[in-house]
This record gives C-alpha cells, structure tokens and sequence, in this order.
C-alpha cells in the first residue's frame, strides 16, 4: 500500500473516531423523534392533579430558599418575546417588553405566590432573567438588560424580613427580601487559565445569549452560553435556530455552545458597609463544547487526591435538543480549577434547567418538550397568531397583544396547539432517566422542575403562570 492511500485510509479512521459518537448520538435523537411524533403522551395525571397559579410570565427558571415555609424564587423571562418574535413583524421583541419581575412562591398548604420588591444597581433599569442560581444567601440570576443594561449577571443578598423589617420597607407580608450586591458585567477572557486574556463585556463577548448559572460561591461559578450568536435580540431565534439545531446536531465540527468558569482572579476588595467584592472577574472556556448547552448544576462534594487537586464538586450541564446530561468532576477552585468528565446521562425528551436533590442521589429537570415536533410546531403556530394579531391590530389602531397571551384561544383555556412536557429525574446511582409527569393542559413548555416535600414545581419560558403537582416518584 503506497504512503498516499495509507494517509487516506487513517485519515478516514480518524473522521470516523471523531465521528462516532456524534453520529450515534444525532440517530438516537431521530428516532426518538420519529418514534414520539405520532402520538403525545398520556397526559392524564398531572392536567388532572396540578394546579396553574397565575403570575410570572416566562418563569425559566427557580431556586428553592429552605426554611418554613420553603420559598421557591423566579424569574421572568417572556422568551416568546425576545427570542421568537419582531416588532415588524409580531408586534413584539426584545424592545417592547415591559420589565420582568422576582417572584417567591410560599410552599405552604395553600401555595402563594407574590412579586418581590427588586433592587437594581446603578446601570441597570429593566430585568429580563434567564438562569438563577443560589449559593448560601446569595442569589445569581442573569440578567439581559438589552439597551437598559447590556448582558449582566445579577446578585442580591436574601433574607427572611421580620414584621419590622417589612414595615420599615415597604414590603410587609413579603415572604423574602433582597438587597442588591454588585453585579458583574466585565471580565478578563482567557482561553487558557493563567495566561493574558481580553477585557470584554459580557454582551459584546457572549451576544446576549448566556443561557443559565451555577455558582460555586459568591465570585465565582459556571454558566451556559446556549448560542454564538445574538438569538436573544429582536426574535432571531425563530429564523436562525432550527435549521442550524439540525446541521449542529450531525457535524459537531459547527457546535459553538460553550461552558464557561468565571472566578475571582484580582483578589477582593473590603467594604466597610458590605460583602467584599472581587477587583477583576476571569472567565475561561470549560469542557466540551455543545449544540446546545442549557441548565447547570453543581453540588461540592468532600475532597479526595489532593495530588490531583482535590475533587472540589460535581457539575452538570445539560445539552436540550442532544438530550443529554453530561456530568464532571470539578478539580480545584479559581484560577487552577479543571473539569474531568466523567460520564453522559442520555434523557428520553428535550431537557432544559437541572436541579439537584439535597442529599444528591437525584437530578431534576425540566422537559421543555416532549420531541422536537412537539416543540417547534407549536412554536411556529403562536408566530402565525402574533403576526396575524399584530396586522389586525395595526388596522384598528391598538396595540399588539403580548405574545403569551395568544397561547390560549379561550381565556383559562389549555395552550392550542399543546406543547407537552414535564418532569424528568435522573437517579445519579443508575444513571436512569425516568419521566415522573407530562402535562398538555396547563403549561406551555417546562423549562424546571423542583421537588418541594411531597409537590413538584414547575415553570415554562414562554407562558403565564407556575405548576405545583403532587410529586409522584417514578
């Protein structure tokens, strides 16, 4: 065999090698998806026991404040808005919707739900929030301000007020109080960790599109960048994503959906009337890349090698339309932390934010859609009624309807068409993924889900309202 056809053949094998396991993982989700398409599933349960409480539109994404009661906190993101829709064309984008808000939600026998008093620092005037995170007393939430802020991540110090507390602000009967800590909007970008980077906004860096956030403590953590691209501004995501989904899905050599480690690295500065802040913030590009990435979690875990740096925690990232949940070892903190993969938790559904368990034996996430049929086509029905409410609207000088709003043909009514989903569990043991609820009836979408005791917590990013159901182990 001559030296030119043996170059040929390795180089053949090597594509192969590359190829593998992307390929293998881009048939099993299309026949997933060609299996599902033909028939949702029993919804029957969870759209007979849960209960809708209206309220936070788009609530992407919560965390879970023990105590007595158990408080969930949640955002608002109104991802219809500002990922699917045009003011031309809709009516609505990232430009017309109002502010979101934090809501708490009371898990008491009644469940209660209030919007919270936010405080927002200096630069800052809108809140539309994609992923929180809790560590301790502090809570993390990204933040795209668009033109009223830029990309932020956003932190604030919570607490339980007492009667006094509430009185003196204004917010009395308020289950949880926040105060703002400075938020992070810069950082020096490393492609390697030590070396010299680039000083950049996080929205010139990241396009407005970072997606959810696990902290490790209060300056440093992990987060998802979903896409390389500005998706989030003024509804590219309804022309774009789609068919680059499908081309990222076969050839990962197009895959730009990154992780990224963001850490203290210019020491802290003291303050006399708060927390100290940390001089400079680094981020570096971590772990494989994805089509993707999505929800992150991580739990810190008791030290073992110190050789190897010390097994600091474990990390989850799920990748949603790969269906997958990819699980690392975190060696190390700061500057010299390092991820080494550990294994792949395949899910049966697209999978959104992750929650972890307390104890750790188990992994919750949301199903934001039961097949990718099932997702997209209800999405391109609700961009047809917003272009069409919005031209009617324009004909009869109104104002165009706020996307969510067009869900329902019937106010109270289930979302038409339906886009079901619902709850996952990974057992960390097993590496089992088990659906425990799909619903059609009363959410839009479920982006996480919480188990609270003996109910389950749910949100979507797209509709009005959160789902607490009875948990039902799988």
């Amino acid at each position: 065999m001559s030296r030119l056809s043996s170059a040929a053949v390795l180089i053949v094998l090597l594509a192969v090698a590359l190829l593998e396991s992307d390929l293998l993982s881009w048939l099993r989700v299309s026949l997933l998806d060609a299996l599902l398409l033909p028939a949702p599933p029993t919804l029957s349960r969870f759209d007979r026991e849960c209960s809708r409480l209206a309220g936070p539109v788009g609530a992407e994404d919560g965390v879970l404040l023990d105590g007595d009661p158990p408080v969930v906190l949640m955002g608002e993101l109104d991802a219809l808005s500002h990922e699917f829709t045009t003011a031309d064309v809709h009516g609505a984008s990232a430009s017309t919707i109002p502010p979101g808000r934090i809501w708490a939600l009371e898990m008491t026998a009644q469940p209660r739900l209030t919007p919270l008093e936010v405080p927002l620092p200096a630069g800052a005037t809108t809140m539309h929030l994609h992923g929180l995170g809790l560590h301790g007393d502090v809570l993390f939430a990204v933040n795209h301000a668009f033109g009223s802020g830029g990309e932020r991540i956003e932190r604030w110090r919570v607490s339980r007020p007492t009667a006094k507390d509430g009185a003196d602000a204004g917010t009395a009967g308020h289950p949880v109080a926040l105060s703002a800590l400075p938020p992070v909007t810069a950082a020096l970008f490393r492609d390697v960790p030590g070396e010299p980077g680039e000083r950049a906004t996080l929205t010139s860096k990241l396009n407005a599109a970072i997606n959810d956030i696990a902290p490790v403590s209060p300056t440093e953590w992990y987060m998802t960048q979903f896409v390389d691209e500005p998706a989030s501004h003024e509804g590219a995501a309804a022309g774009l994503l789609p068919d680059r989904i499908a081309a990222k899905l076969l050839l990962p050599r197009l895959r730009r959906s990154r992780l990224w480690h963001c850490y203290c690295d210019g020491g802290l500065e003291s303050h006399r009337d708060g927390p100290a802040t940390c001089r400079e913030t680094a981020c570096t590009a971590v772990g494989r890349r994805g089509v993707v990435w999505n929800g992150v979690a991580y739990r810190p875990v008791r030290p073992r090698s110190p050789a190897r740096g010390g097994l600091g925690g474990r990390l989850y990232v799920s990748d949603i339309f790969r269906r997958v949940v990819v699980e690392y070892d975190v060696l190390g903190s700061g500057a010299s932390a390092r991820l080494e993969e550990r294994r792949s938790l395949l899910a049966p559904h697209l999978i959104d934010n992750l929650h972890l368990e307390p104890a750790g034996g188990a992994l919750w996430a949301g199903a934001v859609g039961y097949s990718s049929a099932h997702f997209w086509r209800p999405l391109a029905a609700l961009l047809a009624n917003a272009s069409a409410a919005h031209a009617a609207a324009r004909a009869a000088s109104r104002p165009s309807p706020r996307p969510h709003t067009l869900l329902r043909p019937e106010e109270g009514g289930p979302p038409t068409p339906p886009m079901p989903s619902g709850a996952l569990r990974f057992d960390l043991a097993t590496d089992e993924a088990k659906v425990v609820g799909m619903q059609g009836r009363h959410l839009a979408g479920v982006s996480f889900s919480i188990p609270v005791g003996d109910r389950l917590v749910m949100g979507s990013p797209f509709d009005d309202g959160v789902l607490v159901c009875p948990r039902v182990e799988p």
